[in-house]
């Protein structure tokens, strides 16, 4: 049995008590409530502390997190943006290479001559029809089957031309994409390095991340931005192929 002695800090008395981890006691003189910190109490206020300490830190994280989220999010888009748009450029400049300067001659000559062999058929069948059909039926089909070996290349060519066009749409059209991914993406990098409190790595820059990060922050499954990115990474990979970003 352990015996402690007390002063009342009320009224001064001197008072005994057993030591049994309790932590609350009354003044048997003037029933004051005297609180005794002792060994069991002292622990659960540290533990107590701690975890209100990281529950402060992870509120803290959050508040940090959700005042940039919407640039974060913009900025991991556009650099997303940046980095794939080249290869789609390159990708356009290699076809429309090849509809410039290979392709020409199946274009053209492959077509004249199927159009040559429908114009020898065309002249046997109206041959055989030539006392059967009206002057003027038999007149248009001339015109039509000498139409065909010009006709036949020249709808190829026209395609072929058409498919230039729209390469060099795209090339001309993913460029201007490129610029202003790149203008974003530097105007949003410049205001985060200026005003994040937190460091988000890039590729933890979409909304994916990001909710995982604030929803495990509030539900204080961890309580630092190392906990939760290792436990995306756990949960997800490393891989940036699986991250949901988005192009500008």
């Amino acid at each position: 049995m352990n015996i402690r002695t007390i002063q009342c800090p009320s009224c001064g008395a001197n008072l005994q008590f057993e030591d049994r981890n309790q932590s609350l006691f009354y003044c048997n003189y003037c029933g004051a409530a005297i609180q005794i910190e002792t060994n069991h109490n002292k622990g659960y206020d540290m533990e107590m502390g701690r975890l209100d300490a990281r529950g402060e830190l992870a509120d803290s994280v959050i508040a940090k997190i959700e005042s940039i989220k919407d640039k974060l999010i913009l900025n991991g888009n556009a650099r997303y943006s940046v980095e794939s748009y080249p290869m789609q450029i390159a990708q356009l400049k290699d076809d429309l290479h090849y509809e410039r300067f290979s392709g020409w001659g199946e274009a053209i000559f492959k077509p004249l001559l199927k159009g040559i062999g429908l114009l020898l058929i065309a002249s046997i069948a109206i041959v055989s029809l030539y006392s059967l059909l009206p002057k003027p039926v038999l007149t248009l089909l001339e015109f039509a089957a000498l139409a065909l070996p010009i006709a036949l290349p020249a709808v190829k060519v026209i395609s072929k031309i058409k498919k230039i066009n729209m390469y060099k749409s795209g090339i001309e059209s993913y460029n201007n994409r490129l610029r202003e991914a790149q203008r974003i993406y530097d105007e949003t990098e410049a205001y985060i390095r200026e005003n994040a409190e937190v460091d988000i790595p890039p590729r933890f820059r979409h909304e994916g991340a990001l909710d995982y990060i604030l929803k495990g922050l509030r539900a204080r499954e961890f309580v630092s931005l190392e906990q939760a990115f290792f436990r995306y990474d756990e949960t997800y990979g490393t891989d940036d192929s699986v991250f949901r970003f988005h192009p500008i």
